[in-house]
C-alpha cells in the first residue's frame, strides 16, 4: 500500500480548499443575480499599466471626481502588489441590453454593477478574507452622486455618502476588461436580435473582488 507524503496531502488539501471557495464564491454572485461567474489566478488578470492614464488623455468625465477614480486611487502597481498576495479572484458580469447601456439608464445598470461588488466583499470578508477588496467599472460619482456639486471625500475631506455601494473603477488600476472577457471565455457583445422571444442586443459590464 503507497502514501501519500505530507507535501502531497498538503497540496491536495490546498486544492480541495480553492475548489470549495471558488464554488462558493461564484455560487454567491450567481445569487445576486449575475449573468456570469468565475474565478480565476490572479495572475491571469490583464493588467495594462496604459489604461489609467486613459481616463486623463481622454478627458473622462469621472476624473478627478471622486476617490474611486484616477488620479485619486493607487493603479496598477499597487494592484500587481495586492495580487501578488490574492488567494483567488472572482470575477463576474452583466449581459446588458445596448440600448439601455447607450441610454441615461445605464447608470442604474452601474450602479447595480458597483453594488455587487460591494456584497461579493463583504461576503468575502465574512469568510474570513479581511482585506478583499471589490473593484467595478464607471464614476461612483455619477452613479451615487450627481446630484451633488461635489464628492465630500474630496471637497470636505469627509466620509463617503455611500460606502456600502461604491467601489474603485477597475479601468483606474490598468485591468483590461476586453482582455478579461477573452481569459474568461466571456463575449464582450451579443447581436441577438429577437424581439418576438424578448432577446435584444447585449453587451458586458464586468466587475471583480480580490480576494486576500
Amino acid at each position: 500500500m503507497t502514501t501519500s507524503s505530507p507535501q502531497t496531502q498538503s497540496s491536495e488539501n490546498n486544492g480541495l480548499q480553492l475548489q470549495a471557495r471558488s464554488k462558493y464564491f461564484t455560487q454567491q454572485a450567481f445569487a445576486l443575480g449575475a449573468h456570469g461567474a468565475a474565478v480565476i489566478a490572479p495572475g491571469q488578470v490583464p493588467i495594462q499599466d496604459s489604461l489609467a492614464d486613459l481616463c486623463a488623455e481622454l478627458k473622462c468625465d469621472g476624473y478627478g471626481q471622486s476617490m474611486s477614480c484616477p488620479p485619486q486611487v493607487a493603479g496598477p502597481a499597487w494592484f500587481r502588489a495586492r495580487l501578488g498576495e490574492a488567494s483567488l479572484v472572482l470575477a463576474f458580469k452583466f449581459d446588458v441590453p445596448t440600448d439601455i447601456l447607450h441610454s441615461s439608464q445605464r447608470w442604474d445598470l452601474f450602479g447595480l454593477l458597483h453594488e455587487t461588488a460591494a456584497s461579493l466583499e463583504r461576503m468575502a470578508r465574512e469568510a474570513g478574507f479581511e482585506h478583499s477588496f471589490g473593484l467595478a467599472g464607471g464614476s461612483c460619482k455619477n452613479i451615487f452622486c450627481s446630484s451633488h456639486y461635489q464628492c465630500r471625500v474630496l471637497s470636505e475631506g469627509g466620509p463617503c455618502r455611500n460606502p456600502d455601494s461604491a467601489r474603485p473603477s477597475m479601468s483606474g488600476y490598468g485591468v483590461n476588461v476586453k482582455d478579461l472577457a477573452g481569459v474568461l471565455g466571456w463575449p464582450m457583445e451579443s447581436t441577438v436580435s429577437d424581439p418576438s422571444s424578448g432577446q435584444m442586443p447585449t453587451a458586458l459590464l464586468a466587475g471583480m473582488v480580490v480576494v486576500l
